[in-house]
This record gives C-alpha cells, structure tokens and sequence, in this order.
C-alpha cells in the first residue's frame, strides 16, 4: 500500500505466484536465508518505462522503506 501510495508498482513475488505468501523459490534456490526470501520485492521495468519513472522508484524506494522498518519495530 505505500508504494502504491507513491505510484510504484511492485510485488513481493513472482509474477507467477501471485497471492501466495509462501517464500520465494527462486530466493530459496540461490540458498538464501527466510529473512531473504520472505522479504523480496520484485520491480519490473521495460521498454516503456522512462528514466523520470526510474528516478522516482529510486528516490522513493528507501524512505518508503525506513518508514515500513519503523512501523514494523514498532509493531513486533
């Protein structure tokens, strides 16, 4: 929700498991870790995209996540 807040597209799967909260796989594959493959983010980007669009998901993106960091703590 706050990225979509923002505009970005985003998801915490694959595109073929959408909705399904089980890990990563594919993370799982690699031999990484829960805290890894339960905490993905999958962003998509082609032809169509333009690098304002670009910028902004980069310039976003790590606020958006300090925010979630901060709710997170203060909810666990």
């Amino acid at each position: 929700m706050h990225l979509d807040l923002l505009h970005i597209c985003a998801s915490s799967g694959s595109a073929c498991s959408t909705g399904n909260p089980e890990p990563s796989a594919v993370l799982q594959a690699l031999g990484l870790g829960d805290e890894w493959t339960r905490g993905g983010l999958r962003l998509t980007v082609g032809k169509q995209n333009t690098a304002a669009q670009i910028a902004h998901v980069l310039q976003s993106l790590p606020p958006a996540l300090h925010k979630l960091r901060q709710f997170a703590l203060t909810y666990s």
